[in-house]
């Protein structure tokens, strides 16, 4: 797997990069210092995933979303930034731009070792459920005519942090409901 990790802080991209090249599960991780950077190779590269940090001088984590999914609307996108009021804000403002998902950064730890595990731990799983997701696509789609008789009393949706965008995407496209909806949006 090929990881682009993109964070002003060198610090955090080294510690990324350590904790993801040590996990067994990523082979290959390139680094931009900003989202103009990350574009760039993003057009010019494959790769399987990115993780972005939203506070960045050139452009910022925000824009940087808006460009790739212009381009590229698939590549799962995690969030690893700090956690304030503002940035839970801009956080929420992501994942409705298309970021998949979130880590939030523990800058408290003075450790780099405390740093690399707490990335193994939070990151890592989440790059692992979200490509992991991508191989269950085509079965849902070909179990639908499967389900296509049956008549259900209620919908029921649960989406995790990568959910805004996709319940957007959903209640778009339906048409009117004659059942109940039960909606589960975890957010931390």
């Amino acid at each position: 797997m090929k990881i682009l990790i993109v964070d002003d802080s060198v610090v955090f991209r080294s510690a990324i990069k350590t904790s993801l090249l040590n996990s067994g599960y990523v082979n290959d991780v390139n680094l931009a210092s900003n989202g103009k950077i990350a574009v760039a190779k993003l057009q010019q590269s494959s790769f399987d995933g990115v993780t972005l940090d939203l506070e960045m001088p050139v452009m910022d984590g925000l824009e940087t979303i808006k460009e790739i999914r212009k381009f590229d609307t698939k590549i799962p996108i995690i969030i690893f930034s700090a956690q304030n009021l503002n940035a839970a804000d801009k956080t929420i403002n992501a994942l409705q731009l298309g970021a998949n998902d979130f880590v939030q950064k523990d800058s408290g730890l003075s450790d780099l070792n405390e740093n690399m595990k707490m990335i193994e731990n939070d990151l890592v799983p989440r790059f692992k459920a979200l490509l992991g997701e991508k191989s269950l696509i085509p079965v849902r789609m070909n179990t639908r005519k499967d389900l296509s008789n049956i008549r259900p009393n209620v919908l029921c949706l649960a989406s995790s942090t990568g959910g805004p965008e996709a319940l957007i995407k959903v209640f778009t496209k339906l048409e009117k409901l004659v059942l109940p909806v039960l909606i589960t949006q975890h957010m931390p």
